[in-house]
């Protein structure tokens, strides 16, 4: 196999996804390329020139994604199935989210003393300031999940995720997304979990999994830690692993306290999303992913979402309403009846 030609070489694409299932085990570099290429309306046969493959290599190499149901084969084409952008509309987008994010802070920042009235009710209020806490209770839980969630049960702009069947996955139900850009394009934020031992408990860890192009080594170590601490036995219940763990702890009756905040407040940023509905239809026609896929509008909603909150949580520091840890990342144990599902980020960002 000849090396890949330095035009794709020199491209920086990145994944991500929100779901159950596993299309990592069916990337390669060659086929991160390959997909970029495809986006790009290449033949079958302008491929093997581009990547100096044999036809047989090629349909090698393309063969993994069609049975993860990542592309399918139209005459002398294969056609990606998920949301894919170049590094043109990759930045557009990034940009165009600015406003929302500015909107959504600003009616947070508008609501403000309601969100502190319910955060007074809390027991952790007594121990820390909303500002301490907010980046995981208003930025994950509200403008984070708690909106994704809004927007998913509403279902104009967010459906259900589609299913992708794979060999190793047949049950595969995800939003997946495809940019060539920086690392801070997918997103600077975003919540992963670890369900509990205890009946609807799990740990929360929102924040940054990437500081500077290099992973969160601190993040990522507290997966470890936790199921150290777990499988040791030494944590008899939640509030004893928060204990040990050294994380912020909401009750049983704190949890169900902020989880009616959070779906007040979510479904109040929702409205700004409707207000916005057929603008983000309009531009999302406009972008070429558009143009071959018929689920994909689904997971541009999801990245963009990703990328305006970033957006509106910024600008809630930049006003002294949220601080962000030292470590770039909060954790919280909680009680939630209703699991986040296909919205939680099981996997990191790749």
């Amino acid at each position: 196999m000849n090396s890949v030609p330095n035009i794709y070489e020199k491209k920086k694409i990145h994944f991500s996804m929100a779901g159950r299932g596993d299309p990592w085990s069916h990337l390669t570099i060659t086929r991160k390329n390959i997909l970029l290429a495809l986006h790009e309306k290449h033949n079958v046969e302008e491929l093997e020139s581009i990547f100096g493959l044999s036809k047989k290599e090629l349909l090698d190499e393309i063969q993994p994604l069609e049975e993860a149901s990542l592309v399918k084969r139209e005459n002398n084409f294969y056609i990606p199935q998920f949301f894919i952008a170049n590094l043109e509309e990759t930045q557009i987008i990034y940009e165009h989210s600015r406003k929302i994010g500015e909107i959504l802070a600003e009616s947070l920042i508008s609501k403000w003393k309601e969100i502190e009235a319910s955060y007074k009710k809390l027991e952790i209020s007594q121990d820390s300031s909303l500002k301490e806490q907010a980046f995981m209770l208003i930025g994950s839980r509200i403008l984070d999940i708690g909106l994704l969630g809004a927007l998913v049960k509403d279902g104009s702009l967010l459906d259900s995720a589609p299913l992708r069947p794979s060999p190793n996955r047949p049950d595969a139900k995800y939003y997946f997304w495809m940019i060539e850009g920086e690392l801070v394009h997918l997103g600077k934020y975003g919540q992963e979990e670890i369900k509990l031992p205890w009946s609807d408990w799990y740990l929360l860890n929102f924040g940054q999994s990437w500081i500077n192009n290099k992973r969160n080594e601190k993040r990522d170590s507290r997966e470890e830690k936790c199921k150290e601490i777990i499988e040791s036995n030494k944590a008899k219940n939640p509030g004893m692993l928060a204990k040990l763990l050294e994380v912020p702890y909401l009750n049983e009756k704190d949890s169900q306290i902020w989880g009616e905040t959070a779906d007040k407040f979510s479904n109040i940023l929702l409205k700004k999303y409707k207000e916005s509905e057929e603008d983000l239809v309009s531009f999302y026609q406009s972008l070429g992913s558009s143009k071959y896929t018929h689920n994909s509008l689904g997971e541009f909603i999801c990245w963009y979402v990703h990328l305006a909150y970033v957006w509106a949580i910024d600008l809630l520091v930049e006003e002294k309403l949220i601080k962000i840890p030292p470590e770039y990342y909060s954790e919280l144990i909680i009680q939630r009846k209703e699991p986040d599902g296909f919205l939680s980020k099981a996997n990191k960002n790749k």
